[in-house]
This record gives structure tokens, C-alpha cells and sequence, in this order.
């Protein structure tokens, strides 16, 4: 970890330190609650959810940066207590703590990132301190918050604060402006959020530009009428509302309820009830959350489309077909989030980059072609495709990410192809059909949990290159038997091999091996998670690839 005095420190490299590695757990010390910290005490970097226990936490008073992700989805916290010490919140930092209800900031937070305490639902009440400079978007989107008071020191708003929610802005800053219940730049030179209860609104000349989903939610309004002085506009702002578009302006095209840029190269959102959609011959990008929640079923995309960038077709639960041209380099995160209705997909052949959590729950995906040019199957990207059944990994592949295939639960088999270097942890999780996995040569590390819970697995066959003084093929376990079968089956030599691959990565397979095993070594997972370093004699974490202490690789 990058020592750095938190005070010298700009926004990106705030941004930069807010998210959290594996690497970062390498060095983390654990509390009795089940709250990872950075070893320097400057950091909180995660909270374990299963363990996590406490109604009020109190966070320790060193701790500068709350980081990504550290609190989301814990569901047990009422009452969080952030003291001075802490700077920023990371990016949804405490969103899903659906019955967190009382928020004490400490007086030195300055930036507050995107989603922060989005889906907070209990939440009623948090006072803003007087150090606040920076508001990310939907930072407090879906809670309770009736009112919120806009500090004099307040700076920057990247986007909406409120969706969802309707809120009262009391503003104190003399960078903003309120105005009939919106929120504005000062000198209205940027709408950042409309909530004024009307059906019909005009944008105001002074506007130029209008920022990310503005107009989220907006259900009453039927009309909205973009002015000429309108420039610019950030992700979808009109997103989830059923208005009417007209423009004004001639930076932007409004074609068949398609907003696109001026030269017609970027689709900014989709606005129709169409349950087709021919997308016009001169886009070659698709903006962020361009048809979020869309009804649409249908989706053509034209041959020049490059671009498709993060979360532009989540939660389109009924769109069933849409075309991915070969022209396409750039999948960024959740782009079919939640498409629930999509069955079958084909991605292009020379992709370059396909982000995380790219089919994400499509519990309706039964078969997917992958591109020769995938270098790895990133974080999540069929996590709960559920109807999945089977999936060739080309041969370009060397890594297989957090979560990639989590809850796959109709998988049978699957084979790694030689490709493979690593296969990150929680990889296979759940795929509770899962009987057989082939895992070659090349595969030089496997994460914790990376099959673990999957009930049905049988057969585990491993290469011999990480075994190269063994005569066997690797390791098969069979269906469930009395020991002394099992014993008969595999050689004695193998015996510490399984109890280490098994217990590691294969935990609660219902395999008889494991059973075995599991009455031999208590459930202690640092155990086989660290081992000592041949160079400086220290001990680290097998799981991190690398010594904290000197760096000497555990696969030498």
C-alpha cells in the first residue's frame, strides 16, 4: 500500500484510495465486530456482513477515507457514528443499510461520493457539517430525507443528490440556488435537480447545461421544453419520466423521442413507448443509462456503434432482442443489468473491453458466445444468470474474476480452458447443479470459495504442473461412500493435496472426501490462506499472490 499523508492528498487521489483490492486485505486488520481497517488506521476498507452484527458502530477515530462499498447491504446497522478524523465516504459506502436511521457526520468530511447512502430507507435525518465541498450523484437517492441543509462551504454537486424522494433544499452555499423546489448552480447556470410539482416545465434561459438524471422520476410532468441556450447535459437526465421532450435547442437532435448530440453521434436517452427501436445510422455511442427501465423488446443497433457505455440497458425487464454489431470495442459496466427477458446473446468477435456486472442477473440468458479477443471474464459479469446452462471460455482468456459466474445454477460442467492463469475468488459460487470441473495446467491460483457451495460437484480435475512430483492426473473425488472406498481410490501420497484443495477452495461441496476431512482441521481459513515466505521467513496470504513484507511470489 502507497503511504501518503491523507492533508496532501487531491480529489483523485481521494477517488484512487477510496477503492478497495485484494491486496488491501492482505495487510487489514479485523475488529471484533468484523470491520476490516488498513494497517496504518488511515482506512475502512470493508464490513463483513455475515459476521456483522452490531445495531451501533462506532468507526475508530483515525480513520480518514470510509471506502468503496465498505458498509453496503449491511442490514443489521441502526446507528453509524463517523468521527472527525474521516474526509471522505466512498462510493456507496452505506447504500442498502436499509434500517440505518441516525447518521452522526463528523465536522472534517469533505466529499461525499456517488450513491453513498443510496437505498437507505430509514434514513430521516443528516446534518451536512459545516467542511462538506463535494456531493456525488444520487448520494442520497431512495431514502427518507425530507429535508437538507446545503452548507456555505459546499463546492460541487456532480449530479441529482434526490431521486425518488422529494427534498427540501435549504441552501446556505453561495455557489447554489434554490428556486421553487429546484436546485440550481448559482446564477441558474445548471439544473441539477427538478421537483417542482408542475406538468409542464420550461427550462430556463439561463440554463446551459443540465445535469445527470435531473428529472429522475419526475412522474407528474408531461411536458418538457428544452431551451436554446441548453449546451450540455450529463447521463440521461430525463431518465424514468414520461414527458414529452420537446427541443429547443440546436446542440441536440430529438428524433422519434431519441435524444441524440448535435452531430448525431452520441444517443443521450430513449423516450419512447416503441416496442422497437431502430437506433439512427449516425450514433456510434450509447450513453450512460441511455434506455434505463425501458419498456422497449426490441433493440437495433446500426453497424457504426463502438461504444456502449456503463448501465445503458439496465433494468430493461422486457427487452428480449437486440443486436450487437461487430464494430462494438466497449462493454462498460452493467450494460444489461437486470434485463430479466434476454435469452440469447453473441458478442463481437474483437471486443476489447467488457466491463463488470455486464449480464448481471439476466435470469433469463440460456446461451452466450463469447469473443476470441476476451482477455478475462471480469467481476460479476454473469453473476445470477440462473438460466445459464453452458459456456465455452475461449482460449484468449487468462482470468476469471470476483464472482464472474456466482449462482450459475444450471451449469453442469465446466472446463477452464489452458489459457487460465487465475480464477478469482467466489468465482463459482453457488452453481449448485455444477458436477464437474476441469481446471488445466496454467492455472496458477485459486481464490477462496472460488466452488465453494456448489452441493452437486463430483468430479475436480486438476493438471500437474502445480503437482509435478505426483504421478497422478490430479484429483477426483467421488460421490459420496464409506472412507475406506475413497482410500482404495486415490493414492496415499494425495491425501495432504486434497485436504488442502478441498478444504480451501472446494468448501461445502457435499463431496464424502471433504467430509472426511473437514472433522480432521477445524474451520480456521487463515490457515491455508497463509504460508511462509521462503526470502524473509514473514507470513502472508497465499490468496494475494505475492509477500506483503518483501514481495517473493508464492508460485515460484
Amino acid at each position: 500500500m502507497i503511504k501518503m499523508k491523507v492533508k496532501d492528498m487531491n480529489n483523485k487521489q481521494h477517488v484512487q484510495l477510496t477503492k478497495v483490492t485484494d491486496y488491501d486485505f492482505v495487510s487489514a486488520e479485523k475488529d471484533k465486530y468484523g470491520v476490516f481497517y488498513s494497517r496504518d488506521g488511515l482506512r475502512l476498507i470493508d464490513v463483513d456482513n455475515k459476521t456483522f452484527s452490531c445495531r451501533e458502530y462506532r468507526i475508530k477515530e483515525s480513520v480518514k477515507i470510509i471506502c468503496d462499498y465498505a458498509f453496503a447491504g449491511c442490514s443489521t446497522i441502526i446507528n453509524v457514528i463517523i468521527p472527525d478524523s474521516v474526509e471522505v465516504i466512498g462510493e456507496r459506502a452505506f447504500s442498502g443499510c436499509c434500517f440505518l436511521r441516525e447518521v452522526s457526520l463528523g465536522h472534517s468530511v469533505k466529499i461525499i461520493k456517488e450513491f453513498a447512502f443510496k437505498d437507505c430507507k430509514a434514513l430521516r435525518e443528516l446534518k451536512l457539517p459545516e467542511s462538506l465541498e463535494e456531493i456525488g450523484l444520487m448520494a442520497f437517492s431512495y431514502t427518507s430525507l425530507k429535508e437538507i441543509v446545503l452548507p456555505k462551504s459546499l463546492l460541487k454537486i456532480t449530479g441529482n443528490p434526490i431521486v425518488y424522494n422529494k427534498v427540501k433544499f435549504v441552501n446556505n452555499s453561495p455557489n447554489f440556488t434554490v428556486e421553487n423546489e429546484n436546485l440550481f448552480t448559482k446564477n441558474k447556470r445548471v439544473l441539477i435537480s427538478f421537483q417542482s410539482n408542475v406538468t409542464s416545465y420550461i427550462i430556463p434561459k439561463s440554463v446551459v447545461a443540465i445535469s445527470g438524471y435531473a428529472f429522475w422520476y419526475c412522474s407528474d410532468l408531461e411536458l418538457i421544453t428544452i431551451s436554446p441556450t441548453v449546451k450540455w447535459m450529463g447521463e440521461n437526465p430525463f431518465a424514468y419520466t414520461k414527458a414529452i421532450i420537446e427541443n429547443l435547442s440546436e446542440n441536440f437532435i430529438l428524433e422519434n423521442n431519441l435524444l441524440l448530440t448535435k452531430d448525431g453521434s452520441s444517443l443521450i436517452g430513449c423516450y419512447s413507448n416503441y416496442k422497437i427501436i431502430n437506433v439512427p445510422a449516425s450514433v456510434n455511442v450509447i450513453k450512460r443509462n441511455a434506455f434505463f427501465r425501458s419498456e422497449v423488446v426490441e433493440v437495433v443497433l446500426p453497424d457504426l456503434v463502438e461504444r456502449i457505455e456503463d448501465n445503458a440497458f439496465e433494468s430493461c425487464i422486457a427487452l428480449q432482442k437486440i443486436n450487437l454489431p461487430e464494430s462494438i470495442k466497449y462493454l462498460g459496466n452493467g450494460v444489461f443489468y437486470g434485463c430479466s427477458s434476454l435469452q440469447n446473446m453473441k458478442l463481437p468477435q474483437y471486443l476489447i473491453y467488457c466491463g463488470s456486472s455486464v449480464f448481471s442477473k439476466c435470469s433469463s440468458l440460456q446461451t452466450i458466445e463469447l469473443p476470441i479477443s476476451m482477455k478475462s471474464i471480469n467481476k460479476s459479469m454473469f453473476s445470477g444468470c440462473s438460466s445459464l446452462k453452458n459456456i465455452l471460455i475461449p482460449n484468449s482468456v487468462t482470468r476469471i474474476g470476483r464472482a464472474a459466474f456466482y449462482q450459475c445454477k444450471s451449469f453442469k460442467e465446466i472446463i477452464i480452458p489452458k489459457s487460465v492463469q487465475y480464477i478469482d475468488r467466489l468465482a463459482f459460487r453457488y452453481c449448485r447443479n455444477l458436477k464437474a470441473v476441469y481446471i488445466p495446467d496454467s492455472v496458477k491460483r485459486i481464490g477462496m470459495y472460488a466452488f465453494s457451495d456448489c452441493q452437486e460437484i463430483t468430479t475436480v480435475s486438476r493438471g500437474r504442473s502445480i503437482y509435478r512430483k505426483y504421478e497422478s492426473m490430479g484429483l477426483i473425488a467421488t460421490p459420496p461412500g464409506n472412507k475406506e472406498k475413497i482410500e482404495r481410490m486415490l493414492p496415499k501420497y494425495l491425501h495432504d493435496i486434497i485436504k488442502e484443495l478441498t478444504y480451501k477452495e472446494f468448501i461445502n461441496c457435499n463431496m464424502q472426501l471433504y467430509e472426511n476431512i473437514k472433522t480432521e482441521r477445524e474451520y480456521d481459513y487463515n490457515y491455508l490462506d497463509r504460508v511462509k515466505c521462503p526470502r524473509c521467513g514473514d507470513w502472508y496470504y497465499v490468496d494475494d499472490g505475492v509477500c506483503d513484507t518483501c514481495g517473493y511470489p508464492w508460485n515460484e
